[in-house]
């Protein structure tokens, strides 16, 4: 009887697990990106096509754009927000399913905590996701971010769109 007790509520540990962490990175942005005190950002595939044709960059960056299908960010604002117990970072990492991807990176100190995620897909397209405390930043694209250069890039991107 105390194993099927057991059992059960291991069970249901299990299920509650899956239920909170079910959510794709698109989910989850769409849920945070609407939390009082967060600003968004996204750049489509199309965008970087059109980026790729312009006239008015050199060929490593349209090279660069060429490989780029997705960014997106969210940034969040503690300070200006009245929600003092909400923990961004658990949040999305709790609802987020990341069962295929492999972390890379992690960083957890009081109030200031960085996880970085890399997923290869079939096609040859890559995911890479950076959790911290007041940011993610998701980014998919046919890079592999071997030099340092490549990564600086995509944080210059975006960071230049949210204004930071």
């Amino acid at each position: 009887m105390k194993i099927q007790l057991l059992f059960l509520v291991l069970l249901t540990s299990l299920m509650t697990h899956a239920q909170t962490s079910s959510w794709t990175i698109d989910q989850s942005f769409d849920d945070l990106k609407n939390q009082p005190g967060t600003s968004y950002f996204e750049v489509s595939s199309e965008m970087f096509q059109m980026l790729s044709e312009s006239e008015m960059i050199g060929p490593e960056l349209k090279e660069y754009y060429r490989k780029l299908t997705k960014i997106k960010m969210i940034n969040y604002n503690k300070r200006n927000n009245t929600h003092s117990s909400f923990d961004f970072y658990k949040s999305f990492l709790k609802q987020t399913n990341l069962k295929d991807f492999v972390r890379l990176v992690v960083s957890e100190r009081e109030g200031d905590n960085l996880s970085f995620y890399k997923k290869k897909n079939s096609r040859e397209e890559n995911e890479f996701l950076l959790v911290g405390s007041t940011t993610v930043i998701y980014v998919c694209g046919t890079i592999d971010l071997k030099s340092v250069h490549e990564f600086e890039q995509i944080i210059g991107i975006a960071g230049t769109a949210i204004g930071d």
